[in-house]
């Protein structure tokens, strides 16, 4: 498997449990909806391109190379702004929708890793050469 491979593995998984946590969630509080006013700030404002939500996508960069999900040399800047932008537009409906509360951008973004695949040490899994069956074992 190599590094594409295994970059869009990650992102699929940090979906699919995103998506869980958000059925979670919801299930658990379907009817409440408790948007502060930093959160409706956050939903008006983010689909805006600016300076200013450059230099904030950015900084959520590095607090992402800081916080250890984000390895530069695998995700540059540039493809991160591109991939931050779907990761803003899910957070958005989410609160649109009442599915997350009280929860800003950046504290939902970390818990997400940053939208990157958890990094694991692949020694810890056994590699398993499977021979193809044989024509008597088929029948």
């Amino acid at each position: 498997m190599n590094k594409s491979h295994k970059k869009i593995l990650g992102v699929v998984l940090s979906l699919l449990l995103l998506m869980a946590l958000l059925i979670i969630v919801n299930a658990k509080n379907p009817k409440q909806i408790n948007i502060n006013n930093s959160q409706k700030t956050d939903v008006k404002n983010s689909q805006e391109i600016t300076d200013e939500n450059l230099q904030k996508t950015n900084t959520l960069y590095q607090k992402g190379i800081e916080f250890g999900a984000i390895d530069p040399s695998e995700v540059s800047k540039e493809d991160w702004q591109k991939q931050e932008k779907d990761y803003r537009e899910n957070y958005d409906t989410a609160i649109k929708e009442g599915v997350l509360q009280d929860i800003t951008y950046e504290q939902w973004l970390e818990a997400n890793n940053y939208g990157q695949f958890p990094k694991v040490d692949p020694e810890i899994f056994d590699v398993f050469i499977i021979p193809p069956q044989s024509q008597e074992n088929k029948k």
